[in-house]
């Protein structure tokens, strides 16, 4: 069986201890592209860069099953405190990534990478020289939902456009690729789950999941639809983000439900089964970013 690395900031829960970063939204679509991958006929390896985020402790790199055919590998990395301390741990790996790409990578491979601002230096520099092959993993422009300097705009347009093939989220992303090379649109997991529960039956249930962000702001919008609906509707919010996001999102709510008709719930976050069985049991799924 041919092998394909694939790259990423990802970890599995059995080492959550060490508080590596990563996005659930990320995680959950790299296993249904590295599982449709392993029914094609490959072994897949995820290279993750993922740091600690924790504020003590070493971690050693390490290589570990995900599941059947498809190895994770990640560096090094400690907790910090101190920024100082905070921007070396990044520092690492980064080194650790590109010196890996240096090492295993071959000139003409095929390599996938998942679009992060956050990972393109050493990706970029490794391809110049070892002269493998990104296929892009495109999800969204950066620079188009966030502030950027200057640098990162200008390595971000460069991964995009030296990348030989491309996988993107929404048809909207074509313009910003060269689609004279190969694409391909991916809008999630394909895979067919079931007919786990039944809906609700008491009203009409809508569920928005994913980033609890106020840049991309998805989850705010969510809420603000309350406003166009009646009482015969519930809004179920899920999804992830750092501690001063989803505070302001509950706030967001408590002022939304004592003006509203239609409550709006925020019920954390929800992961494998879980997830799958939550919004199995809800009527409509929002998307509510551009």
């Amino acid at each position: 069986m041919e092998k394909i690395k694939y790259i990423g900031f990802y970890d599995i829960e059995l080492f959550d201890n060490e508080k590596r970063v990563r996005s659930i939204a990320a995680v959950n679509k790299m296993n249904y592209i590295a599982g449709a991958l392993v029914d094609s006929g490959y072994i897949v390896e995820i290279v993750s860069p993922s740091w600690s985020s924790t504020k003590t402790g070493y971690f050693r790199s390490r290589t570990c099953k995900v599941f059947e055919n498809v190895v994770l590998k990640v560096g090094p990395t400690f907790g910090a405190e101190n920024l100082i301390l905070k921007r070396f741990r990044i520092f690492l790996s980064w080194l650790w990534l590109f010196s890996y790409l240096l090492i295993n990578a071959k000139k003409k491979e095929k390599v996938i990478v998942y679009h992060s601002i956050m990972a393109i230096y050493p990706i970029y520099l490794a391809k110049k020289i070892k002269k493998f092959e990104v296929i892009l993993e495109l999800n969204e422009i950066y620079q188009d939902v966030s502030e950027l300097s200057h640098h990162y705009k200008n390595i971000e347009n460069k991964i995009i456009q030296v990348s030989s093939a491309y996988i993107i989220s929404t048809e909207m992303l074509k313009s910003k690729i060269d689609d004279n090379k190969p694409f391909l649109i991916n809008y999630g997991n394909y895979r067919p789950e079931g007919n786990r529960y039944s809906p609700y039956n008491d009203k009409i249930h809508i569920v928005y999941a994913g980033i609890i962000d106020l840049h991309k702001a998805g989850a705010f919008n969510a809420i603000e639809s309350a406003r166009h609906l009646s009482k015969d509707y519930i809004i179920h919010i899920i999804g992830f983000g750092n501690l001063k996001n989803i505070n302001e999102l509950k706030e967001k709510i408590a002022i939304s439900n004592q003006i509203h008709e239609c409550k709006v719930i925020f019920d954390g976050i929800k992961n494998g089964d879980e997830y799958v069985d939550y919004v199995s049991k809800c009527h409509i799924g929002l998307s509510t970013q551009a």
